[in-house]
């Protein structure tokens, strides 16, 4: 199916049918295709295979995602509140500008679909918010959300997990797979039994558990958290940890509302003043305006009879028919496939369709001859723990080779590499000729050790400059930052191995030299500022001294105190662009580091990098030793933002160093990573996406000047 997918940029939609496109509107969606079985996923979402479904998209937020869950009708045991609970909270998000997809009464195969899909929506994305309200249970220590085909009152399942239960762990993997740079927030309204199993938190999640309660007096059709929610929901600009720590202060012991986090950036759900609000929607594969949209319906009555046959009436709204040529499109993109799970979901479609004869005939053939389908494979024996020689070094091919997804030449190639080529060797595997690399951030792969060498120079030497003389020290004023000159010069710029935005690697020539800032703007610095009247904002930032880089300050604030000091100086004061400050801060290295591709003391201030950390403030500019061009805290510290606008990956980027902008863009590039995030995040080639009107504890900026 990868021919049914065109690549998405900008604001366009996917462009093969005009249904699947109203679906697949994933803004930030770097990959060019999906893979075959998703047909299956697809043609679900379109005909309305997962009940009462919306989306809002082009809104105020547009890399901001959302599922909500519902789930009130259990057979015969219906629950009061989480259905209106889910739409409520839907609303609120889609107020905001979030693309949101609404599920109420879900099936357990529904929310593993749209689940999968999620994880998709939420590739390249900075938010994405997965609440859900309804029943669960628990077993073998787990928590499992139930699906609505599942009716509690029949007595069946005692201690066996139920097929229409999801876990809350498989849900949680599956949004960190999307991405390790999204902020994560999981909120779970449970009602049942005793109390949930806490979920491990993967690093930049904020899961919330509630459970025990009943609806208030104020609002009988909300649950009291759900109440809660919403009025903050609807009027807070609170970081989002503290905001459940305030509905917990609220509502005291009952429900319980439990609540932990391992955000790396503080992120609040309501948007920044000023962002867009506008909504659409895409019900049932048919997008429509606000302004389009019928007034809704009661529900009308399940007749005995349809609750004898266990009929769901999931709304009112009329079913949707795929037209002749969507049916002879897909038929003829499919014809030819060797996966028999794409004729299975065309005849899941199109069961009495065009070419369900030949469809049966194919999945026939595939099967080996037999129209049922084949039974399930037995469960493969658990993995055992892989043991890794740790080496965390780049080599580089001696001849072009394989990469394979197992340490075995029979198992599946995941890719190639040209001789000469280097790559990240994560270790050698424990008795065996093979190394684990890294082909991108969170992937592995195996290649067989003979292939594989230490490069012959382990990284260029620096240019021969000495910045920290200081004749090459620059200061304008006593309140002005201090400068360091940078000379012109090449670079190879971006990743082989880390994030998929870091690609592709690209050779980009600084043709002038420049100043950029020695250290991080300074509290002290970034006060004067506002004593002068040239920047009007004062973030709080508790027990920092003046000498600790500023933080909290969005893209805006730091184009007024550049414009400040352009005033004060009367010198061509700015940001550094991306491509300068990646150049300024690998100083001649191509290491992951500019000083090698391992992590060392006394070189970076992030999370566990140094026996100096303290996980709640920076240390002060200075700490650290500079690079060779005389750089401070360009690796961890706070996150710095710099020129360009934020595009998804480097395939058009300009070579000559020059800041990479837009019209009406908002999103801007932050590089360097922060005290609060890990060793990974600190490399050179790291990148980070913000909008430009944010501000977050953890951003600051350094900054750059013209010579004369």
């Amino acid at each position: 199916m990868f021919k049914i997918f065109k690549k998405y940029s900008n604001k366009s939609w996917l462009s093969t049918f005009g249904l699947v496109r109203t679906f697949f509107a994933l803004p930030k969606l770097r990959n060019a295709g999906v893979a075959q079985g998703c047909v299956i996923m697809c043609c679900a979402w379109l005909i309305g295979g997962i009940p009462q479904m919306a989306l809002a998209t082009d809104a105020g937020f547009p890399s901001h995602h959302a599922l909500v869950v519902g789930n009130s009708a259990y057979g015969s045991d219906r629950l009061a509140t989480p259905a209106v609970d889910a739409k409520a909270v839907a609303r609120q998000l889609k107020a905001h500008g979030y693309d949101v997809a609404l599920l109420r009464d879900a099936t357990g195969d529904q929310l593993r679909a749209a689940t999968a899909a999620f994880k998709r929506r939420l590739i390249g994305a900075h938010i994405g918010v997965f609440y859900y309200s309804g029943r669960f249970t628990t077993s073998a220590g787990e928590t499992y959300l139930l699906g609505s085909d599942i009716d509690p009152a029949s007595g069946a399942g005692g201690n066996a997990v139920p097929a229409a239960a999801v876990s809350v762990g498989s849900i949680v993997t599956s949004m960190a797979a999307a991405g390790p740079r999204i902020s994560n927030v999981v909120v779970l309204d449970l009602q049942g039994a005793g109390g949930p199993v806490p979920v491990e938190t993967p690093e930049n999640f904020s899961i919330t558990t509630v459970h025990g309660h009943g609806p208030t007096q104020d609002a009988p059709a909300l649950s009291a958290f759900a109440a809660a929610f919403l009025e903050e929901l609807g009027t807070s600009a609170q970081p989002v940890d503290a905001v459940f720590q305030k509905i917990r202060a609220a509502l005291g012991k009952q429900p319980i509302v439990r609540n932990v986090s391992s955000l790396s950036v503080e992120i609040t759900l309501a948007p920044p003043a000023g962002a867009r609000n506008k909504v659409a929607y895409a019900t049932r594969g048919i997008r429509v305006s606000s302004a389009d949209r019928l007034p809704e319906q009661a529900p009308r009555a399940v007749t005995a009879a349809e609750q004898s046959r266990g009929i769901k009436i999931a709304d009112s709204s009329p079913a949707f028919e795929f037209s002749p040529k969507f049916e002879k499109d897909l038929w003829a993109i499919i014809k030819n496939s060797q996966n028999a799970a794409d004729f299975e979901a065309y005849l899941d479609v199109f069961p009495k369709g065009q070419f369900a004869a030949e469809a049966k005939k194919k999945l026939s053939e595939l099967r080996g001859g037999s129209d049922k389908k084949a039974p399930a494979a037995p469960k493969a024996p658990a993995k055992a723990a892989e043991k890794i020689e740790l080496i965390w070094k780049r080599y580089e091919a001696v001849n072009n080779l394989k990469l394979h997804a197992e340490p075995d030449s029979g198992t599946k190639v995941l890719g190639t590499l040209g001789r000469g080529q280097q790559i990240l060797v994560v270790g050698r595997v424990a008795g065996r000729d093979w190394y684990k690399v890294s082909v991108k951030a969170g992937q592995f792969a195996y290649a067989a050790r003979a292939m594989l060498r230490p490069p012959a120079a382990a990284q260029k030497a620096p240019p021969k400059q000495a910045p920290t003389n200081v004749a090459d020290v620059i200061q304008d004023c006593p309140e002005c930052p201090e400068l360091v000159r940078v000379a012109a010069g090449t670079f190879k710029m971006g990743s082989t191995t880390g994030d998929s935005s870091e690609r592709p690697v690209h050779t980009v020539r600084i043709s002038k030299p420049f100043a950029i800032g020695k250290y991080e703007v300074t509290i002290a610095q970034w006060q004067a500022c506002v004593k002068a009247g040239g920047c009007a904002y004062t973030p709080r930032l508790g027990k920092a001294k003046p000498n600790d880089p500023v933080r909290k300050l969005s893209w805006s604030d730091a184009m007024r105190y550049v414009a400040w000091l352009r005033k004060k100086t009367g010198q061509k004061y700015r940001l550094p662009t991306e491509a300068e400050w990646e150049y300024a801060a690998r100083a001649g290295s191509d290491a992951l580091y500019w000083w090698g591709d391992r992590m060392a003391p006394g070189l970076a201030d992030c999370k566990k990098c140094d026996p100096a950390w303290n996980r709640k403030l920076p240390q002060s500019v200075g700490r650290d030793k500079p690079n060779p061009f005389g750089l401070h805290g360009v690796s961890g510290g706070v996150w710095e933002w710099t020129a360009d606008c934020w595009h998804n990956d480097y395939a058009k980027a300009p070579g000559d160093g020059r800041a990479w902008d837009a019209a009406d863009c908002r999103g801007r590039v932050l590089r360097g990573g922060s005290w609060r995030n890990d060793a990974t995040y600190a490399r050179a080639a790291s990148r980070l996406r913000y909008d430009f009107d944010v501000r977050y504890s953890t951003n600051g900026f350094r900054v750059a000047r013209d010579l004369r």
